[in-house]
């Protein structure tokens, strides 16, 4: 193959190849980006409706009896009962 020729198909190559990453990226921006947003919105309005439904189900740690070996839960208890429940008082274990 000739030098002229190697040179005109690479530039048609070069010139073709960034083309296509043109239109590609535009087609992205067309199509692409309504597409993943409809989709991060929809899975926004359901987790929205299933955090709107959970049910505060606050139990008294207090009713919850804990073993000698469990003195890791018991602090973890007491944890949750200061920082959540604004509770300073002491938790039974």
């Amino acid at each position: 193959m000739k030098r002229s020729n190697t040179k005109l198909l690479s530039n048609a190559y070069i010139l073709i190849h960034s083309s296509i990453r043109v239109v590609n990226k535009l087609i992205f921006q067309v199509l692409g980006k309504p597409i993943v947003r409809f989709f991060i919105n929809h899975e926004l309005i359901l987790d929205k409706a299933i955090l709107e439904n959970i049910i505060d189900k606050d139990i008294p740690l207090k009713q919850m009896q804990l073993g000698r070996f469990d003195g890791v839960l018991a602090e973890n208890r007491k944890r949750i009962n200061r920082i959540y429940r604004n509770d300073s008082s002491r938790v039974n274990v």
